[in-house]
């Protein structure tokens, strides 16, 4: 844009210096200020400034068309850039939407984690109340036994498909290891 005003400023110039110096020749020449022969050397020399300006024009033609293909050339810089901006905000918004699952989904999981450990909690403590009343319930078919009207033999026996152990059935009935053994031994016979 600047270089066109340059350009055109600098034409104008030529045209008036051209003129001038046509109009000043034919005055001066006419007035007596300048001979014929120093008419030739100002021709000679508005020859030479009209070369100048014509190679002046040339120059500020190309810086035209310089300045020209510049514009053409920011132009398209700046929408690849607004192509780039545009791009890294669809780019940041994807990752804000990804991150916004991404949080769901954790929180979705941390959740799901907390009510398993709950669950295991749950049953452990239901599976230790079951043992509880398995052992009371035992406790309970072994006092039965021991307060029945049974032999002492029938109470060995009991004991013993109850799933106790010598040493335990020994020490419930107070008597000896090898006189349990014994008497499990008889009962197995019969």
């Amino acid at each position: 844009m600047i270089s066109l005003i340059i350009s055109i400023v600098l034409f104008f110039m030529g045209l008036i210096v051209f003129v001038f110096g046509y109009i000043g020749r034919y005055e001066l020449v006419k007035d007596g200020y300048i001979e014929e022969s120093d008419l030739s050397k100002v021709t000679k020399e508005k020859e030479e400034l009209s070369l100048k300006v014509d190679e002046a024009d040339k120059v500020l033609q190309e810086l035209n068309k310089f300045s020209t293909y510049i514009s053409k050339e920011l132009d398209t810089k700046h929408k690849e850039l607004l192509f780039l901006y545009q791009m890294i905000d669809e780019k940041q918004e994807s990752f804000t939407k990804n991150e916004k699952e991404v949080n769901k989904r954790t929180k979705k999981i941390t959740l799901q984690e907390k009510n398993i450990e709950e669950d295991k909690k749950q049953t452990e403590t239901n599976r230790k109340e079951e043992q509880k009343f398995t052992t009371i319930n035992e406790e309970l078919k072994v006092k039965n036994i021991l307060k029945s009207n049974q032999t002492m033999q029938e109470k060995v026996q009991a004991l013993h498909c109850a799933g106790k152990s010598i040493d335990e059935i020994a020490s419930t009935l107070r008597k000896g290891k090898n006189e349990i053994r014994l008497m499990i031994g008889v009962g197995k016979k019969e």
